[in-house]
């Protein structure tokens, strides 16, 4: 198995990662998630190089990482529809997401949800 050649410290990232997606509600692990777990160990070469590249704190960092993290869509039954936006359009709707504190995709979502829960 593949997963058995990797360093024992490498190892314990990739759970401390699929613990994360599992505490998020998620099915798979992503980017963030490893990320969080490298996180967890100050130590580790990947948080000495972000510490050393950013100045947030390791603390802020990870912040911001499960606020990131809690306000994806829980995954389910979803269906994907493109929705083609101008460049003006998609501009207003990025700033709207970040003055929310949200990201693009979740704010979007957020929007139609909204519309949909409205009577008629």
């Amino acid at each position: 198995m593949v997963f058995e050649r990797f360093s024992d410290q490498a190892r314990q990232v990739v759970v401390l990662a699929a613990g994360a997606a599992r505490t998020h509600h998620q099915n798979s692990v992503g980017t963030d998630h490893l990320l969080l777990a490298l996180l967890d160990d100050p130590a580790s070469t990947g948080a000495q190089i972000l510490t050393d590249l950013v100045t947030l704190s390791i603390g802020e960092m990870r912040e911001h990482l499960r606020r990131e993290l809690a306000q994806q869509p829980t995954p389910g039954p979803a269906h994907r529809i493109p929705i083609r936006l101008s460049d003006d359009e998609y501009t207003r709707a990025q700033a709207a997401a970040h003055t929310a504190g949200q990201n693009l995709e979740t704010w979007i979502h957020d929007r139609i949800t909204d519309a949909l829960e409205q009577p008629e």
